[in-house]
């Protein structure tokens, strides 16, 4: 390999590891918003469920409850996005 190749190569090498350092400082920071986000979206699933048992209401009960779901979707979704950043590390 030429010495012209190896330094192209060496360039390309650094690119792609700042490009992925790049990205994972991406995902790090969504996963924290979104965490965040799906916290807020628990809480209201959980007013809403307890709105619905007060009122008797089972809509909002129901749809209390596919909040917390989704809202549990999500956090595993953001455990996934920490398992894989570790493996990356």
């Amino acid at each position: 390999m030429t010495n012209e190749t190896e330094n192209r190569l060496s360039t390309t090498i650094e690119n792609v590891e700042d490009k992925a350092q790049e990205m994972i400082g991406e995902i790090t920071s969504m996963t924290t918003e979104d965490r965040v986000k799906a916290t807020v979206k628990n809480i209201e699933g959980k007013t809403q469920e307890m709105l619905g048992e007060i009122t008797g209401n089972p809509e909002y009960r129901a749809e209390g409850q596919v909040k917390q779901d989704e809202a549990r979707v999500e956090h595993i979704v953001e455990n996934a996005k920490d398992e894989a950043k570790e493996t990356i590390d």
